[in-house]
């Protein structure tokens, strides 16, 4: 496990660790510390403009409890937590105590839209996606779309599953919160074109209401950065642990999933965790995570992704899939089954030459055949010139020994066929020569005739 310094103000307090990054290698099954969440049939909330609806529908006495999908109704198939090794940077983390500036006061905040979600307030392990008003950076990722968990955390995933609170998420205070206790707590989210707010306000913990209400922050900023803000805490976090298995969590993740062939398991693999220091999280308190610079992000050109020297990282090129990666990253199983860990460049020399090592050793082995095929043909061309050699006697060899092979495969069907023609081609000539003989006899009759007629006239005259 390695521990990351904080970057502290001066009105700060220090307590170390206070940022983990976990490595450790495990393979888990998805029971505890991780509870199901469904997700709200019938959303209303499909982007920031739909507070109308909302508004209408708290207005017409709709019910307080809205029916949730159970999580044996899930269409997704079953899934696997694994947690993956990892040693890179992501975020630089700040600690800002008796600090006010960072929480956005939604009741007076004029340049916010702020939209209640009614529905996800009145519910419990629950979550509603909503579009983000800006394309937001995530772990180097374009995410576009968020969804709003019950639990005190935002899901930042591309495909929803009842196991959302494993990875992907923005924790500034996961637990097992139920807003549906009380009737004055609300989550609701806003934004102003540059910063994304959701804010859990007055949320109990389920298994331990006398704790008290708690109301905090997340605010995603357009430019990547993360911030957790904390007006009520009225019990150390590290106290509201339990309750249908939900861990207590502050910090972010990332993970990548990976479809078994049968489609009946999804595994889910956490490459980066970063939990942040929960006995920090007090009244007016607040943690900004300022996002680093990642493999992905570099992915315009071989010559940019390999160019500069990213620090914790050490990034390849892909070029059957034009990308810039370590490895680890949402595009695993594809960067797995390109074979770009074997086909990557590492050096930003052979960047020009486009060649990786699969093509190495491709062209090597096109080289040895097309030497093979011309070494053979030589070797023929000089055993037929020069016959009295070695090569040509060798040749002469398997001339014969071919020749040979091919008598010995004649059927007697064949020898049949090539007796009958030898006797037609004998009967014929036989028949030829005799013919020949009678004409030659019958031409010499007709010659002694001229003759003896000619005698004949030259005696009358």
């Amino acid at each position: 496990m390695h521990t990351a310094a904080l970057h502290c103000t001066s009105t700060a307090r220090y307590i170390a660790p206070a940022l983990h990054q976990r490595s450790a290698y495990e393979h888990t099954t998805a029971t505890y510390g991780v509870p199901t969440y469904s997700l709200l049939e019938n959303l209303a909330h499909t982007n920031l403009y739909s507070v109308k609806y909302d508004e209408a529908a708290a207005m017409h006495g709709h019910s307080s409890r809205y029916k949730r999908q159970s999580s044996q109704d899930t269409t997704t198939p079953h899934s696997m937590i694994i947690d993956e090794k990892g040693s890179h940077q992501y975020y630089n983390s700040s600690y800002f105590s008796e600090d006010t500036k960072h929480y956005i006061d939604l009741e007076t905040e004029e340049s916010f839209t702020v939209i209640p979600h009614w529905k996800l307030s009145e519910s419990h392990l629950t979550a509603a996606v909503v579009t983000l008003p800006f394309t937001f950076m995530f772990y180097g990722h374009n995410v576009t779309k968020a969804y709003i968990a019950t639990g005190g955390f935002v899901y930042l995933g591309t495909v929803f599953h009842e196991l959302i609170a494993a990875t992907q998420y923005v924790a500034p205070l996961m637990g097992n919160f139920d807003p549906s206790i009380n009737d004055s707590a609300i989550i609701r989210y806003a934004d102003n074109g540059t910063a994304f707010t959701v804010e859990w306000n007055g949320v109990h913990v389920q298994h331990n209401i006398e704790a008290g209400s708690f109301t905090f922050q997340t605010t995603l900023m357009k430019d990547g950065r993360i911030i957790f803000a904390y007006r009520r805490i009225p019990t150390s976090p590290l106290a509201i642990g339990g309750g249908n298995g939900h861990k207590v969590t502050v910090g972010v993740s990332d993970g990548f999933y990976v479809e078994d062939t049968s489609k009946l398991v999804r595994y889910i693999y956490r490459y980066h965790t970063i939990e942040l220091a929960k006995e920090l999280v007090i009244d007016n308190s607040a943690f900004v995570l300022t996002p680093l610079r990642t493999c992905n992000q570099q992915s315009g050109s071989c010559e940019m992704c390999l160019g500069e020297q990213l620090a914790g990282f050490d990034c390849g090129w892909c070029s059957a899939l034009t990308r810039c990666s370590s490895g680890f990253d949402r595009n695993r199983q594809e960067w797995t089954e390109a074979e770009c860990e074997t086909e990557k460049h590492t050096d930003v020399a052979h960047c020009s030459t486009g060649v990786s090592a699969g093509l190495v050793i491709g062209i090597i082995i096109v080289v040895l055949v097309v030497i093979f095929i011309v070494g053979f043909i030589s070797w023929i061309a000089y055993s037929y010139t020069h016959p009295t050699s070695r090569s040509g006697l060798a040749l002469i060899e398997v001339r014969h020994f071919f020749k040979k092979d091919s008598t010995r495969n004649v059927t007697d069907e064949d020898r049949y066929a090539v007796t009958i023609s030898g006797d037609i081609q004998g009967n014929a000539e036989a028949n030829g020569g005799a013919a020949d003989k009678l004409g030659n006899e019958s031409l010499a009759d007709g010659s002694t005739g001229i003759v003896e007629s000619n005698a004949s006239v030259t005696a009358q005259a």
